[in-house]
This record gives structure tokens, C-alpha cells and sequence, in this order.
């Protein structure tokens, strides 16, 4: 079995990284191309794949005349390797891996849905093009959670013979026996005080994380005198929503609460050092799977969520989570609050998490599912 797969938008990716070694393991011959913006020369996964010993392309792109060359350079990369399926996603490499499939004569095409919602929810024309081309394209469409599975029905009018859903899935061994020396390291490198209570947040700054309702929560700990030794550490890029963000946590007097810390390099380790793990977007379609939710179900780590993405399948409010409502800050202080006072309860509820986790979420099931996909492509 060859396949070829086409990405964009993504620099370190633990999820491809993983899923392509597993592959691998498995005699499945891989070829990736990879559409960045050129800032760069290359990308993480990109040298992490050649590091696996995986065939790997860096596409820059910088313009329109870019495009239509990358276009190309990949259809001289499917002539090259001659996979039987080229699996494509995000957005230039859906748009770039399904037409360059479609002019190389390739009529296995498959897509994987990170986003369905995007293009709506910020009305982005452009990208609801490129959806509604990709769909058009794929003779299967997969997508990583069941509300997202929804969404796609409902809003792009996608049976069931096309679509199906395959789950993100976590390799287990790295999340076992995270040596204290990782774990110092993050603590070292946070300047973390032993005493405070760690809210950890791992949300990029767009407006559909909920950042909004965490500063607000903040406000609220604050007015009532209970914020003592919490404190509220985002991590993530500095996405559309960051300077209304920090101009927020002026505004409200958080900042001694809520602070931005930008990149960690090991993001397994981070979830050990995390007392409380926070994750709120703001309704039930806009967060398409969430991996930090299962990341942080597999580590342990007791989490306060609002049933989106993978949350809206797995959290379940008191038996493996704290559930709160959308775009409620109080209800989000409160559950920072109970995480608190009853840590004893809340690590049981992480326990919970961690055995829903390891049924859900395996990466041997997401390859085998992928595998039987192609298998039945190829019929």
C-alpha cells in the first residue's frame, strides 16, 4: 500500500508525527508533502519525517503564482513515488494535493476535516471555497469527531457513504512514566512557585477558545477574594484574538492571575505540571476535536470543559470532568474553585478520563481504521 499525503498549515504536529511512524511500523509506504507559508526554509514535522526515515516535500508558498507551482511539484511528486491513495488536509493541502491528484489521473482521493466549522465561523469565503472543492473532490471524507461528523451533514449536505469518522489518536507510551526531569524542566523554565494552584490553558488567541470567559473568571475570583495562589497560564500562539485579549486582562486587573506563556516545547510534560487543565470553547460545533481535551483525559490531569469537540463525545460531567456552560465565566470560577477545594475528587475524575482515554482515543485503533479505509478504496 502507497499512499501520499498532503498538508498545510502545520509546523510541529505530534498527531501526524505519531500516525506516520505507526504507519510505517505497519509496511505502509508514505510519501507527505508539506505547504507552509515560506517564512521558513522547512517545518518540524517535515525534518521529523525524514528523521523516521518517511519521504517528505517542503512546499513554501508565498503567492498566487506559488500555488499553481506547488501544483505542479506535486504532481511530479505523484509521478515520482505513484501512490495508490493521496489523502490530503488543511487548507493548501487540500487545495493543492486534490487538484494535483485529480490532474495526475489519482482516483483514490480521501480528505480528514480539521476544521468544519472555520470558513463560518469567520466567514471566510475563501476557505468555504476550498471546503466545498475538497468535498467535491474526495470520494471519502473523514471526520475526527462526531459533532464535527454532524456539522458536515448538516451544513454541507454529506451522506453517510461518504463520510465517516475516524478519532484523533494519542501514543500511549509517551504519556507513561514522564521522567521528573521533564517535568522540572517546564517548572524551571514557568518560574513556577510550588505554593500556587496551576490553571493550565493550551488555546491559541482566537475568539471561539473562550479567552474572553477566562478573564472574566478571573475577574470574578478576584472581586470575591478567592484567587489566592491560582494562577491561569495560556499557552499557545498569538492568534487573531491575542491584543483584544491582553487589553482585557488590563481592563479587568487580572493580570497578576492571567498570564500568557507562549510555546512549550514539550507539551507532554506541561500536562503533569498543570494542576487543573481549562478548555472553553464557546459552543458545541466551533471546536472541531480539541486534542489537548484527550491529552489532557491520558495524562491524568483533572479538566474543567465546555462539551465541545471531543469534549461534546467524552465529558461527562462529575464522572471524568467538571462540564460548564458555554460562554459563562462564573460557572468556569466555580469549577476552578471546586477543582480546588476537593482535589481528592478531582483527581478521581481525571482517573475516569484516563480509562475513557485509552478506550476512545488509541492510535492503534485510528491506523487500524485508516487502514481498513484504504483497503476498501482499493477493492
Amino acid at each position: 500500500m502507497n499512499i501520499l499525503y498532503a498538508l498545510s498549515h502545520v509546523n510541529k504536529s505530534l498527531q501526524w508525527e505519531w500516525f506516520a511512524e505507526e504507519m510505517k511500523n505497519r509496511g505502509i509506504d508514505q510519501t507527505y508533502v508539506i505547504v507552509d507559508d515560506g517564512v521558513g526554509k522547512s517545518s518540524y514535522l517535515h525534518e521529523d519525517l525524514l528523521n523516521l526515515g518517511i519521504n517528505s516535500y517542503f512546499l513554501p508558498y508565498g503567492s498566487k503564482v506559488q500555488h499553481a507551482t506547488n501544483v505542479l511539484k506535486t504532481i511530479s511528486i505523484i509521478k515520482k513515488h505513484r501512490p495508490e491513495i493521496v489523502h490530503t488536509s488543511l487548507p493548501y493541502g487540500n487545495a493543492i494535493g486534490q487538484m494535483a491528484a485529480w490532474m495526475a489521473g489519482i482516483k483514490n482521493r480521501i480528505t480528514t476535516c480539521e476544521n468544519a466549522s472555520w470558513a463560518h465561523d469567520y466567514s471566510h469565503k475563501k476557505q468555504e471555497l476550498i471546503d466545498k472543492f475538497t468535498y467535491w473532490m474526495s470520494k471519502k471524507v473523514i471526520a475526527v469527531a462526531d459533532s464535527a461528523k454532524e456539522y458536515l451533514k448538516k451544513n454541507y449536505n454529506m451522506t453517510d457513504e461518504k463520510l465517516l469518522t475516524i478519532y484523533h489518536g494519542l501514543k500511549e507510551s509517551e504519556y507513561n512514566n514522564v521522567t521528573d526531569e521533564r517535568i522540572r524542566k517546564v517548572k524551571d523554565k514557568l518560574n513556577m512557585n510550588e505554593n500556587d494552584f496551576i490553571v493550565g490553558v493550551v488555546s491559541r488567541y482566537e475568539f471561539w477558545k473562550g479567552h474572553e470567559f477566562i478573564n472574566k473568571a478571573a475577574a470574578i475570583l478576584k472581586e470575591r477574594n478567592q484567587h489566592q495562589n491560582i494562577k491561569i497560564l495560556i499557552f499557545g500562539s498569538k492568534g487573531s484574538y491575542y491584543d483584544t485579549a491582553m487589553r482585557q486582562i488590563n481592563e479587568l486587573g487580572v493580570e497578576d492571575v492571567v498570564i500568557s506563556k507562549g510555546y512549550i516545547n514539550d507539551p507532554v510534560a506541561l500536562f503533569r505540571v498543570f494542576d487543573v487543565h481549562l478548555h472553553v470553547p464557546v459552543s458545541k460545533y466551533v471546536e472541531n476535536c480539541g486534542i489537548n481535551i484527550i491529552e489532557g483525559m491520558i495524562s491524568e490531569t483533572p479538566q474543567i470543559l465546555t462539551k465541545s469537540g471531543y469534549a461534546w463525545q467524552s465529558a461527562e460531567h462529575m464522572k471524568n470532568a467538571y462540564v460548564v456552560d458555554y460562554q459563562n465565566a462564573e460557572a468556569i470560577a466555580d469549577g476552578i474553585l471546586f477543582m480546588k477545594d476537593n482535589y481528592g475528587r478531582a483527581k478521581q475524575l481525571a482517573s475516569q478520563a484516563h480509562t475513557d482515554a485509552l478506550k476512545d482515543y488509541s492510535l492503534t485503533a485510528k491506523a487500524d481504521k485508516h487502514i481498513a479505509l484504504y483497503n476498501e478504496m482499493l477493492k
